[in-house]
């Protein structure tokens, strides 16, 4: 996890690699900018679906100035229906410069399975692993 400013709101984001571009969803979205607040969001023919192959419902896209440390980059975001982590992807790994000292959580993330409990099978679908089509 890292902290990322976007547009003046501070959020924690989940460092995925195994994802393409950085997400975050609709609820997310919502509380970080109040209405009249918010950055706009854009038609984008952007495709994504989980690790397990569900299709996500992409919401938008917006550009939003995003402060790491003292580095300032405006990048997109893509907005994702629903509710779910925050993911911070490869396409802003390549831009921003991390501390990586000061990133201290490593999770494993195993296919579902039956056998798991339905809190953990709910960890599992909310850690989402995404690629573009």
């Amino acid at each position: 996890m890292t902290t990322i400013t976007l547009n003046g709101a501070t959020l924690q984001m989940e460092i995925d690699t195994g994802s393409a571009l950085t997400l975050i969803s609709e609820a997310t979205y919502s509380a970080l900018w109040p209405k009249g607040n918010s950055p706009r969001l854009e038609p984008t023919p952007v495709r994504l679906r989980t690790y397990s192959g569900e299709e996500l419902r992409v919401v938008g896209r917006a550009v939003v100035r995003v402060r790491c440390g003292e580095q300032v980059e405006d990048l997109g975001l893509v907005v994702v229906g629903g509710g779910g982590p925050s993911l911070l992807g490869r396409d802003w790994l390549g831009r921003l410069r991390l501390d990586w000292r000061g990133i201290h959580k490593i999770t494993e993330h195993h296919r579902r399975s039956n056998r798991y409990s339905t809190s953990t099978k709910t960890y599992f679908e909310m850690n989402w692993v995404l690629s573009k089509e």
